[in-house]
């Protein structure tokens, strides 16, 4: 009987660690206008500076800390995220597609992960620089985002649909914070009136 038992709750264990696939399509957490009278960002290019796995996005975990399911991107953070960026940018009128004489957006991705155990936690920091073609800086900053929430079941009965979209939620805050940030805005308006 108690072997039986075992092998039951290891299959039930081993049942419930999986990984889920995830390929972001960038949803807007606020409608953002439309900017007028700014140059347009050409290219966007994101560095996943972590030091994760390039596709890992979070993480439930039992009561022990122990992996039970695991996000990941498609590809990689980073080529979702800037997928993701250009959508945002584009959104707002910000981007125009790549030519040598445009001006770059570069994103460091600094921290981006999301954690399932009693309450799901993300946090996304990422750190932005605006350049023109000589490659002098005309705008930088940093954003930051951290989101806290009651977790919807616990261990292998959480709910990945309800963490997937937790993660992503983090996730787009954290870009509208860049396609929004005025300080962008700006330098983007002075950078075409210099024009």
């Amino acid at each position: 009987m108690n072997r039986m038992l075992l092998l039951l709750a290891v299959v039930l264990l081993s049942a419930g660690c999986s990984t889920r696939m995830v390929q972001l399509k960038y949803t807007p957490q606020q409608a953002l206008p439309a900017v007028e009278g700014a140059a347009q960002v050409a290219t966007v290019t994101v560095r996943d500076q972590r030091k994760d796995d390039p596709d890992w996005m979070g993480t439930v975990r039992g009561g022990y800390g122990n992996p039970l399911k695991t996000l990941k991107a498609r590809d990689s953070v980073g080529a979702q995220y800037q997928q993701a960026l250009v959508d945002a940018l584009q959104r707002r009128g910000l981007y125009r597609e790549a030519d040598k004489a445009g001006l770059t957006l570069a994103v460091d991705i600094l921290r981006l992960d999301s954690i399932y155990i009693m309450n799901q936690e993300a946090n996304v920091e990422t750190a932005y620089a605006l350049t023109d073609p000589a490659g002098a800086r005309l705008f930088e900053n940093t954003a930051r985002t951290h989101l806290e929430e009651s977790a919807h079941g616990l261990g292998i009965a959480a709910n990945m649909d309800s963490f997937q979209g937790f993660t992503e939620k983090a996730i787009y805050d954290n870009i509208g914070r860049i396609a929004g940030d005025p300080g962008l805005v700006e330098a983007l308006r002075k950078s075409r009136s210099a024009q």
